[in-house]
């Protein structure tokens, strides 16, 4: 809370007050944190904060383009995604009970990446005799479900 410093503030002074704040946030986050305990905590944590700072994308329901909302939705978008990609930050820094499936599912959907084709320029060498070149194989995207639209 940029607001709680004095504009003319010394470092020491804006420090306290930042570890003031920081002291009260993480006190704030403990107790909020107590109806996430058990096993799938983290999970259930990652749902409700995907549910509350990354909504759905807005409906196109009246048909028309006005650059101005056109403008607004593609900000939004981008406001979303990065609010996903935080939220999967936050949960990298967990040491233990870290809900990896779920992070990778939820970059998967920021990056809302595929392949498409591979062109091989090199086909290397150094392979075993009678065994020709590896064989490469791509798994299917992390990303499924209308959730990670």
């Amino acid at each position: 809370r940029a607001n709680d410093l004095p504009r003319r503030g010394t470092a020491d002074e804006i420090d306290q007050i930042r570890l003031q704040q920081f002291a009260s946030f993480s006190a704030s986050v403990e107790v909020g944190l107590q109806e996430f305990r058990g096993l799938n905590g983290p999970e259930r944590l990652m749902e409700s904060l995907l549910t509350r700072f990354c909504p759905p994308p807005p409906s196109d329901e009246q048909g028309s383009s006005s650059s101005p909302d056109n403008a607004a939705k593609a900000r939004q978008q981008r406001e979303i995604k990065e609010a996903r990609r935080q939220i999967a930050l936050l949960f990298g820094l967990m040491e233990t009970g870290q809900p990896v499936e779920a992070i990778t599912k939820l970059l998967a959907a920021i990056d809302n990446g595929s392949i498409q084709s591979v062109s091989i320029v090199d086909h290397g060498s150094g392979y075993a005799p009678g065994y020709g070149s590896p064989r490469v194989t791509f798994p299917p995207p992390e990303a499924v479900g209308s959730q990670y639209v």
